[in-house]
């Protein structure tokens, strides 16, 4: 944990981590419009509450946000395609319940709907 990470978030990178969370459409970095098709990496931002200790949000991030080891990590190999988009995701964080890789909860919702859909018919 780096120096930034430590310090509390404003509440306009609060609401920039947010917003890419839910939707996936721009980078929970910097704010960047993320072009289609784009892949994303997860980075986990540290959120410090009210009673002094942090916890964590993982977010999509765009290639110039995530960290160089990630990227290094990753180059050469094929990301995940999201379930509700096709966006290829790199290093999404482990979840029990997880059972598709997401872009955001927009995209998980779309793929809840899509496998309803073709249960249906």
């Amino acid at each position: 944990m780096n120096d930034d990470e430590r310090r509390p978030l404003t509440e306009e990178e609060r609401a920039r981590i947010q917003a890419a969370k839910a939707r996936g459409e721009t980078c929970a970095g910097c704010g960047r419009a993320l072009l289609e098709g784009e892949p994303v990496w997860f980075e986990r931002f540290a959120i410090h509450g009210g009673y002094g200790y942090p916890s964590y949000w993982s977010a999509p991030v765009g290639v110039e946000c995530a960290a160089p080891e990630a990227v290094r990590e990753t180059r050469g190999i094929e990301p995940s395609a999201c379930v509700g988009c096709g966006r290829g995701i790199f290093n999404q964080p482990a979840h029990p319940r997880r059972r598709v890789a997401s872009c955001s909860k927009r995209c998980v919702m779309r793929g809840v709907l899509a496998r309803k859909e073709a249960a249906a018919s």
